[in-house]
């Protein structure tokens, strides 16, 4: 251990909703928002021990591609003496945001009003982690495990032919021989002060947060709702974190209460579009991920400190498919790992890794709480597992995965090892 001092652990947030209605995400189908429903976030967690300081912020957007990334990496650094490979920046999945991803490639920002956007997306964020340090204090968490069965399903289920149905479809129940693996569990950190004052919630989920995307209205969608639901039981200074996982083949659709024209495109853009009628959905999805929470957060009262941090941000060489999409760097990948004494590592992977790969990982890792967060510094597309490819669908085609089969597995041959080379130096 490299000392006796407890980490300090600071958290901030801030609304990064636009003040206009600029281009959406969704921008192939909706090219401008809507409206708005609720505000859209970017939330900081500061961690400092004797010798590192690190920092994840985490965005109520889509995605976000490196060379923004590497920018606000830069001004924090510049700004908190943070060292910017020890700073990782997540986005959510959140399909209800300003558009982040497909602007051309090659570019430092867009152009017009969502450049406009952006600087303040920028802003925000610096404020925010600025606000995080700002707050720090000796720190202790507290961990506990809930589940919830009914939000997130495998939207990749294998039909009699042997090849994937969409779930956003409606496949028939007589149809699927295989509706494919899913997990339930919702993994909550709790952390407080040292008089025993809640701080901050980070609850880590694997799902797309796409719900509400075809209403067009600015929302942080259901995991937004459950950070409502945290925040009205413990208060509003209380930060709650939505961490999510590798989602790439997981979503709501198959335990969405509407019918396909209010969710599936393009029926969702006909003159029979039920679109409003995802909006009690996402809120229902979110109070049941939010009740959880809360029950979890009451029951985890078992108070630990920590003292060490280690932190690794390196660049493996992945197998590329015949062609190139999302990433001009497309041979290489970041991967950030920050650990925590040896109890905890959150691992960063830039991109939509399949839930296999985040069970994989969960089971070799020697850390007893492995949390594995995709869209994490960057946008490499979808990384699924060597067996879904034969299997066709989305997700593993040449408009959707930089990657050859077996590429996802040989990436978290190249964490496990990064995490067990890290766990002995800790020991």
């Amino acid at each position: 251990m490299e000392d006796n001092d407890i980490i300090k652990v600071g958290s901030a947030e801030e609304i990064i909703t636009p003040g206009e209605l600029i281009p959406f995400g969704e921008y192939k189908y909706l090219p401008k928002a809507k409206g708005k429903k609720d505000d859209i976030f970017v939330r900081a967690l500061y961690l400092e021990s004797s010798k590192e300081k690190s920092l994840i912020v985490v965005c109520d957007v889509m995605g976000l591609y490196k060379d923004f990334v590497d920018r606000i990496r830069k001004k924090i650094e510049e700004y908190l003496q943070i060292p910017a490979n020890n700073i990782m920046i997540v986005a959510v999945q959140n399909h209800s945001a300003p558009q982040t991803l497909w602007y051309e490639e090659g570019k430092t920002l867009p152009e017009g009003k969502l450049k406009e956007w952006f600087l303040f997306f920028e802003k925000q964020i610096c404020k925010s982690a600025l606000k995080a340090k700002e707050n720090s204090t000796e720190s202790f968490f507290s961990f506990g495990e809930g589940k919830v069965e009914t939000i997130g399903a495998n939207r990749r289920p294998i039909s009699k032919s042997g090849r994937v149905i969409m779930t956003w479809y409606r496949p028939k129940e007589e149809d699927i021989i295989d509706w494919g693996i899913y997990d339930p569990s919702v993994k909550v950190i709790k952390i407080t002060d040292i008089k025993s004052n809640l701080t901050t919630v980070l609850f880590h989920y694997s799902c797309h947060p796409n719900v509400l995307w075809a209403t067009g209205l600015y929302s942080s969608d259901f995991p937004g709702r459950a950070g409502e639901i945290v925040k009205m039981v413990y208060g509003e200074k209380v930060i709650p974190i939505f961490l999510n996982g590798f989602c790439g083949d997981i979503d709501p659709f198959k335990n969405m209460r509407v019918p396909i024209e209010a969710f599936c495109a393009p029926e969702v853009f006909g003159p029979s579009s039920k679109v409003e009628m995802c909006i009690p959905e996402s809120e229902r999805f979110g109070n049941i991920l939010g009740g959880e929470i809360v029950k979890v957060v009451s029951e985890a009262n078992n108070p630990i400190s920590f003292h060490t941090l280690k932190i690794v941000s390196t660049y493996i060489k992945v197998p590329l498919a015949n062609w190139k999409l999302f990433n001009d760097r497309a041979e290489e990948m970041e991967i950030q790992i920050i650990a925590i004494d040896n109890f905890m590592a959150f691992i960063g992977v830039p991109g939509e890794p399949f839930l296999t790969l985040e069970l994989e990982l969960e089971k070799k890792s020697p850390y007893l709480w492995t949390i594995p967060l995709g869209h994490a510094n960057g946008y490499y597309g979808y990384i699924p597992d060597k067996n879904s490819y034969d299997k066709g669908g989305y997700g593993v085609g040449e408009s959707q995965t930089n990657l050859s089969p077996g590429g996802g597995e040989k990436i978290i041959e190249e964490i496990i090892h990064i995490l067990k080379n890290i766990y002995l130096k800790t020991a």
